[in-house]
């Protein structure tokens, strides 16, 4: 029994129903706490978004949702669990249009941020296209793993983080755009029978799919540096002391006329090198800048693509100076 139950009892117990004020007074305060609480609710969905609502309502999972709606995590960053342990960092922009379909942004390398994919995230976004980017794991805001061995770091690996993160943020249908290492790891994603249902299309910028190939012509490019040069880069490549000014100075060089020929790099790309993880680069692409060394030396992913009956449409996106 209530405050009001045990004062109504005293001092209205010999009046009529429609006589006892308290007992209005009760009925009104009942009354006010349930119109509050619709009052409530319906601040609370006219902010959120009408998955949401859903979600609350009829209890969908999430993946029932993803369905309906391309992405139901909102605008903002955060971090996702995954493997038990391990960490990864995602930012996600846009998604005012539920029509236009996510684009996911995979950075390169191997093993550099996704900072200096921030400027293309805004540009697309703008249209109202959900646009996800994230550090992979090594790199970035992402889990650092000084002690794990080389044989750890594999296109397996971030094939799984590509999965798990997909799940977390509930997605559909999905378009990749892969830059350098990012396009090769959009190719592994493709012809991957679980990892490519939704996939409608890839942009593939600078991308990989054979290593030896991209090896050899890289070294093509070295031969048409000025002699000098082209036989620095041979002589400390092969003696290991790339240190010496020489070399460094042939290497900046390189990179004007083939990797960055606008001049100072931007803050994003300096960010994205600067927090890179170079013991994933050593580990797949290996020490040397010029030539694939690591675990990617012989891989190709020729044949694969070869035994694909179909994929996804792919726009390819090269420069003429490229390497």
């Amino acid at each position: 029994m209530g405050v009001f139950d045990v004062f109504a009892d005293i001092s209205e117990r010999d009046l009529p129903i429609h006589k006892r004020p308290i007992r209005k007074l009760r009925h009104l305060w009942r009354g006010l706490v349930v119109l509050f609480i619709f009052v409530c609710l319906y601040l609370y969905f006219t902010t959120h978004s009408f998955a949401s609502m859903q979600t609350f309502f009829v209890k969908k999972k999430p993946k029932d949702v993803a369905k309906e709606a391309n992405v139901v995590v909102s605008s903002g960053e955060g971090v996702m669990t995954w493997g038990n342990t391990y960490k990864t960092w995602y930012h996600i922009s846009g998604g005012s249009s539920f029509e236009l379909v996510p684009v996911v942004l995979l950075s390169g390398g191997p093993g550099w941020s996704s900072e200096y994919l921030s400027h293309l995230e805004t540009e697309l976004s703008k249209s109202g296209r959900k646009v996800i980017r994230y550090d992979p794991l090594g790199s970035g805001r992402s889990w650092y793993l000084s002690d794990a061995p080389k044989t750890f770091w594999s296109p397996d690996l971030f094939v799984e983080e590509f999965l798990n993160l997909r799940q977390k943020l509930g997605l559909g249908k999905v378009v990749l755009f892969g830059h350098d290492w990012g396009g090769t790891l959009a190719l592994y994603i493709s012809t991957n029978s679980t990892a490519s249902k939704g996939i409608v299309g890839n942009i593939l910028a600078s991308a990989v799919s054979n290593f030896p190939a991209y090896s050899n012509g890289t070294l093509f490019l070295v031969e048409k540096l000025p002699a000098h040069m082209r036989d620095s880069i041979i002589h400390h490549e092969v003696n290991g002391t790339t240190s010496d000014p020489e070399y460094q100075a042939a290497k900046a060089k390189f990179k004007s006329l083939h990797f960055f020929s606008k001049g100072t790099f931007p803050k994003s790309l300096n960010d994205s090198i600067l927090y890179m993880s170079k013991q994933v680069f050593k580990s797949l692409h290996g020490s040397s800048f010029f030539a694939v060394t690591g675990s990617l030396m012989n891989t190709s992913l020729d044949h694969r693509l070869d035994a694909m009956h179909t994929l996804p449409p792919a726009l390819l996106l090269t420069g003429q100076h490229d390497m």
